[in-house]
């Protein structure tokens, strides 16, 4: 079981109100699921949600995409590897950091 979703599932209940009701049970249910890889999804989610972290400038909370809320504001210590010689890794790696081929 991969860790990081229970914390994530709290998460995201914080942000319900945010998302319209179909994209909130899509998500639950990729939470939902056993595989390690999922976090790959979650870390996809671009839906603009309430940030727990206030902007500097104004002091207001700022919107950041769900993902990054669910996998940066939690209290989950999570880990993994990196294989560089996977194909699928590297190209996720890669649309991250817009170096798409």
């Amino acid at each position: 079981m991969w860790q990081v979703r229970i914390e994530a599932r709290r998460r995201l209940l914080m942000s319900r109100t945010e998302l319209a009701p179909g994209r909130f049970a899509a998500f639950s249910s990729v939470l939902d699921g056993e595989n390690p890889k999922l976090i790959r999804e979650v870390a996809s989610w671009r839906d603009p949600v309430t940030s727990l972290e206030l902007d500097q400038d104004t002091q207001l909370p700022k919107k950041v995409p769900l993902g990054q809320a669910l996998l940066l504001e939690t209290q989950a210590q999570w880990f993994g590897n990196f294989d560089l010689d996977d194909t699928e890794t590297m190209a996720i790696f890669k649309q991250y950091v817009g170096r798409v081929e």
